[in-house]
């Protein structure tokens, strides 16, 4: 082989290793960038799985659904988590959620004392979502899917309540009053109003 032949070679490969450095430092450079942009996500496994999850304040959605917990995505940072089911103690907590990861935790809250009867019940008819909340008189108390079939129903003493439904996702909102009667069903119908 002729020297100008292996200096042209050794030219290439020195061209082609120069490349390659190159783009390894910039996808140095680039991935955090990309990872610093990247929202992060919160998963809560919690005990009973139908609690309310509230990050920052506002309803996001039930912490599981059919004892599969829901990703929800955050800024990266600190976030104030509370769980609410009316039949347990609330929880509160602060996590750190990290660019471009899932920050998962467990937690099994716990129990108040059972209520005790008389009961009237509440059953709700779906609109838009099955993850809208439920509200009486300004009280987390579920999601509409919760007592929207035939069999599901939410026991509540007997008296006058407002009761107010939001959307998670669109923010929509539905109130009205109502008087719940020992041992009757109140039905409310959420088919046409936006949540």
């Amino acid at each position: 082989m002729k020297r100008g032949a292996i200096v042209k070679n050794v030219n290439l490969i020195f061209r082609r290793l120069g490349l390659a450095v190159a783009g390894m430092l910039l996808m140095g450079l680039v991935l955090p960038a990309v990872a610093q942009d990247s929202p992060a996500k919160i998963r809560v496994q919690v005990d009973p799985s139908v609690a309310g999850l509230f990050i920052d304040g506002k309803f996001v959605g039930p912490a599981e659904n059919f004892h599969i917990s829901i990703p929800y995505e955050v800024s990266p940072g600190e976030h104030t988590i509370r769980l609410v089911d009316p039949r347990y103690e609330d929880y509160e907590t602060t996590v750190t959620a990290v660019a471009g990861k899932t920050t998962k935790f467990d937690f099994k809250m716990t129990a108040k004392p059972a209520p005790t009867p008389p009961f009237g019940q509440i059953r709700t008819i779906q609109g838009a979502s099955k993850f809208t909340a439920v509200y009486l008189n300004q009280q987390y108390v579920g999601h509409v899917d919760e007592f929207s079939n035939k069999v599901q129903r939410l026991l509540v003493p007997p008296g006058g309540y407002l009761i107010r439904f939001e959307n998670p996702e669109s923010g929509a909102t539905y109130e009205e009053s109502i008087t719940i009667t020992a041992n009757q069903t109140t039905t409310i119908n959420l088919v046409g109003k936006g949540v």
